[in-house]
């Protein structure tokens, strides 16, 4: 019997079957690297949002004009950092003495919100309390 070029046919079948395989392994190893990313950046984006939230409450404690604003509505907004590369965009609204914090922290295509409810001070209470505080 003549077995010219059958080596050939199967060490092309095997390498084949290698680059399919490998091909494969590097889909799967892309597709954990986004996954982490996206984690990663969620992660900052909950980090940037909190600290909307923890820059309007230190407006509010301590500036009685931004608070007379925030009884229609009022905006705060960071300016993009190059560390993180995210923002951040603060809502601010409320009525009396009861105000509503929405933060929302942006890196790349990754956004998270916190909500919180805040009571401020009055005449009888001089306490500033979070009274809600949702992810």
């Amino acid at each position: 019997m003549n077995q010219t070029g059958v080596g050939l046919i199967s060490s092309m079948i095997i390498l084949s079957l290698v680059l399919v395989l490998g091909g494969c392994l590097l889909k799967i190893s892309a597709t954990g690297f986004d996954i982490s990313t996206s984690f990663s950046e969620g992660v900052k984006a909950q980090y940037i949002a909190e600290a909307g939230v923890k820059h309007a409450i230190i407006k509010l404690k301590n500036d009685n004009a931004f608070v007379k604003e925030t009884e229609y509505k009022a905006i705060l907004q960071s300016s993009k950092n190059d560390f993180t590369k995210g923002e951040y965009k603060v809502y601010i609204t409320g009525n009396e003495n009861r105000r509503t914090v929405l933060a929302i922290g942006k890196v790349n295509k990754s956004k998270r919100k916190i909500s919180v409810a805040i009571d401020l001070p009055t005449a009888n209470n001089n306490e500033f309390k979070v009274i809600n505080w949702n992810n």
